[in-house]
């Protein structure tokens, strides 16, 4: 399709609106948005096509999606602000914090494995009602049942849906606010981020369809080698149905997955991390803690997910598997597509937003146009 584009873009960065396009005009695109922050100003910001599969909401500059996992990145932020006040040890057990998690041997979890997605808590066994983590409270006292499906720190596996809580209580119990408060009350106020973990309902009507193929998901998950009774089965399959279908989804916190925004917020967000730890005149994070963050933690196979991934502190670090600008970079993404990379060398952040969800995690088409040409530009 030919989509009407619309935003800004900065000569030198021409190439991203390009491959922007070419998503569009392959028919992998319904809507979307993409953005490029540099040293605190947007030098790429362009959004286009539809916010709804029936081609009847054109996407506009205020259109809202969900980004799935790419919601890890904010909600490590917030944990590293922590980290930073003195509140929070990545060192200490988690139970210093959160007594009640200790049951059945999980008092040997650190805060670190939490974060390296080594802490042996990927899903729930037996699966829950997706509904319960609608309930905060509810859902923390079933991971504080939860028995460990390894020993902490021996091997990493995705924690795909309890990374959210089990970082999300962390930052609960030293901050006294949730996820979702926490990054609006210190983080997205502060720099004029339009972004939500859980979303206010007189915001839901800037929400974007977001168009699934659960069928091919299926299928996708089958071509990673999830036979039933394997770790990533148990973990991508931790829920009994139905899932994602109502507004719950979007206005309670699921700070592992439901953030909502576009490109241009994801960017302000990431742009914190790309600009050091201080952006619009506040200081979020000191030096050493930015240096955490690009510490790398792993690099190994995940259990979960079959692929190598190279991990920092509760992100993904520059590999040969993830091609980062330089090796003083930070990356994660979402099911379906949505992808944020801070690479501090250049002080940008690269952010990308859509509606139309493909399968597979591995890569996506139209996203690694956009990083490669990103990746080129930047890169030193």
């Amino acid at each position: 399709m030919t989509a009407d584009i619309q935003g800004i873009c900065q000569p030198e960065f021409l190439p991203i609106k390009e491959a922007f396009l070419k998503g569009f005009d392959a028919g992998l695109e319904k809507g979307a948005s993409v953005a490029v922050m540099r040293e605190g100003e947007m030098v790429v910001d362009l959004w286009g096509g539809f916010a709804n599969a029936k081609e009847t909401r054109p996407w506009q500059e205020d259109t809202l999606a969900q980004i799935a996992s790419t919601t890890k990145i904010m909600t490590t932020l917030c944990a590293l602000m922590v980290i930073d006040q003195g509140k929070l040890d990545p060192d200490a057990p988690v139970v210093e914090y959160w007594p009640e998690f200790g049951k059945h041997g999980k008092d040997k979890v650190l805060v670190r494995h939490v974060f390296d997605h080594s802490a042996g808590v990927p899903g729930w066994s037996p699966p829950i009602p997706f509904s319960t983590v609608y309930d905060w409270d509810e859902t923390i006292h079933t991971l504080e049942d939860q028995k460990l499906w390894w020993e902490p720190g021996t091997q990493r596996g995705y924690h795909a849906e309890t990374f959210g809580f089990l970082a999300g209580e962390l930052i609960r119990r030293v901050s006294g606010l949730t996820p979702g408060k926490f990054l609006r009350q210190e983080v997205t106020s502060k720099i004029d981020a339009d972004f939500f973990i859980g979303i206010p309902e007189s915001e839901v009507r800037r929400f974007a369809q977001m168009i699934t193929n659960d069928e091919l998901f299926q299928a996708s998950w089958l071509e990673m080698g999830w036979d039933e009774g394997s770790i990533g089965a148990r973990t991508m399959n931790c829920f009994l149905p139905p899932m994602w279908h109502d507004i719950n989804c979007l206005i309670n916190e699921i700070p592992g997955g439901n953030g909502i925004g576009n490109a241009r917020s994801v960017a302000k967000i990431g742009s914190v991390l790309a600009n050091g730890g201080e952006l619009c005149g506040h200081r979020f994070l000191s030096p050493a803690t930015i240096e955490l963050a690009l510490t790398e933690l792993s690099y190994e196979t995940d259990v979960v997910t079959g692929m190598k991934i190279r991990r920092g502190f509760g992100m993904g670090l520059n590999s040969d598997e993830f091609e980062c600008p330089s090796e003083r970079a930070l990356h994660w993404g979402g099911k379906g597509g949505s992808v944020c990379v801070m690479d501090l060398a250049s002080k940008t952040c690269f952010a990308y937003v859509m509606n139309n969800m493909l399968p597979g995690l591995r890569s996506d088409p139209r996203n690694e146009a956009m990083r490669f040409a990103y990746n080129e530009i930047v890169g030193s």
